[in-house]
């Protein structure tokens, strides 16, 4: 009977994998060249290193920016190397200019695929088979995360490593840090490191999450020893996967390692006036400005203030910020996001709860040689507790990044700054739901039928934005090219 449900669940995820992946080769196939923020400029970086082969000095006349005066090749380039090498492969068969923005694209789409199967593994250990279900088309076919899947960005990538560093943690829920599991979060901890500086909460979030747990969860004991062996090999595995990429900064950047003040340097050089970051004024240069200031901002040619952009991108936004989704789609979204995270905090204490009590009973033999039953109590932190914890930490510390990047830096109010919290705000949410679905409807049959339906309405809405916009606007530039 259990071999019959294994195999029957396998069929259900390779049909779920199935689907994620040719909806994200949809939007991919059938999305205009640029039609996504900064696509251009990401590409420049890819067709540079599959032409060159090898990577490139970020400020490069190459691939610089005439208007902002820097480029993409400052940040971390994991994705687009991988990428170039996708372009390398389809280059055997085609010289293609549109076959090889799809195959630079083609990383992307295998990373959401792969992140996906990840999605799903954390849906089985921590849900119910319905709940399960929600969760994994709301984390995959969100249109403001699907739309990351399927052109040239770093975001993919990041989302990937953090679908990757959550999986790990649930597996330490239930296995400890054993050398396999601490090799696989290095790995996973390596991606993020080499994906977007937006996702870097994650390693904050694994080095709370690791330590309180590698240390027993506070027991009277501590295993310190299993804190530094496993902590030195996680450390270890970051420094050789990911520590070239610091390194190579150090040496091209005179010792700036991040690359960020040289960048900084480049646009103060090269950029236009109007880009210059000597000529724009950030909000926390203004002096009577503060953040709240910039969040109630709203600029004439912006239909929304800062909250309400991010809010409806991480719906989705799609384009330069600018093609809004019907209300129809809008609503219905934030009305369950909203109703779920409230959900949530009501009555949340049971899920963030840190103390535990545990009390275990065992038998044991006295001195009258005769069984006697012991009572354990054992005192520490619960790991459900703490694993949601990390899970808020996880979902806040990209928001925070998101208003301090416009507060401090250029004024972006865009919902993508703000996609790696997805799979923990994700989580909550249908945590959330399947509350109210307990506390609400009681037949268990009609309770999994509801759960069932919105997922298919999730799906649905993924297929449908890609009918209603990206292959119209495809179409519609083929036949313009065409005439």
């Amino acid at each position: 009977m259990k071999q019959r449900e294994k195999n029957k669940r396998n069929r259900y995820r390779i049909l779920f994998l199935l689907f994620v992946f040719f909806v994200y080769l949809a939007w991919a196939c059938t999305q205009r060249f640029n039609f996504s923020p900064d696509e251009k400029m990401r590409y420049q970086i890819v067709q540079y290193i599959y032409e060159h082969g090898t990577l490139p000095h970020g400020g490069d006349p190459e691939i610089r920016n005439a208007d902002w005066g820097i480029s993409y090749a400052f940040n971390p380039i994991l994705s687009y190397i991988i990428s170039a090498v996708f372009m390398k492969i389809t280059s055997l068969f085609t010289q293609s200019e549109w076959a090889l923005v799809i195959a630079a694209r083609m990383a992307n789409v295998l990373f959401g695929t792969a992140s996906a199967f990840l999605i799903f593994r954390i849906g089985e250990k921590r849900f119910k088979k319905q709940e399960r279900v929600l969760f994994c088309f709301l984390c995959t076919m969100l249109p403001g995360a699907a739309i990351l899947f399927t052109y040239v960005n770093t975001d993919g990538l990041a989302l990937f490593s953090s679908a990757c560093i959550i999986y790990m943690w649930v597996r330490a829920l239930e296995e400890g840090w054993t050398v396999k599991n601490c090799i696989l979060l290095g790995i996973s901890l390596s991606l993020c490191v080499l994906s977007y500086y937006n996702a870097y909460g994650y390693g904050v979030c694994s080095i709370l999450f690791f330590a309180v747990s590698a240390l027993g969860y506070g027991k009277k004991k501590p295993d310190w020893k299993r804190l530094f062996l496993g902590g030195f090999l996680v450390t270890a595995v970051v420094a050789v996967l990911a520590g070239w990429w610091f390194v190579r900064n150090s040496m091209i950047y005179d010792g700036d390692f991040l690359a960020r003040r040289t960048m900084h340097e480049y646009a103060i050089k090269y950029a236009k006036p109007e880009f210059n970051p000597n000529n724009v004024t950030t909000f926390q240069e203004y002096p009577d400005a503060n953040i709240l200031t910039m969040l109630l901002y709203k600029q004439e040619w912006m239909p929304y203030r800062w909250t309400s952009y991010v809010i409806l991108g991480v719906v989705g936004v799609l384009g330069y910020n600018q093609i809004f989704l019907s209300k129809m789609i809008y609503f219905p979204y934030l009305l369950m996001l909203g109703t779920g995270l409230a959900a949530v905090i009501w009555k949340g204490r049971d899920l963030f709860y840190l103390r535990r009590n545990k009390v275990s009973i065992e038998k044991k033999w006295n001195d009258q040689e005769t069984i006697q039953e012991v009572v354990i109590r054992q005192k520490g932190i619960s790991p459900n507790g703490l694993f949601h914890i990390t899970m808020l930490i996880a979902l806040v510390i990209p928001n925070i990044l998101n208003l301090y990047y416009s507060y401090t830096s250029d004024y972006q109010p865009q919902g993508r700054y703000s996609m790696p919290m997805l799979i923990p705000l994700m989580y909550f949410v249908t945590v959330g739901c399947s509350r109210l679905a307990d506390r609400f409807i009681k037949n268990e049959k009609l309770k999994k039928y509801c759960f069932y339906i919105v997922a298919a309405a999730v799906a649905a809405i993924a297929v449908y934005v890609w009918g209603r916009i990206l292959l119209p606007l495809y179409l519609q530039n083929v036949s313009g090219l065409l005439s």
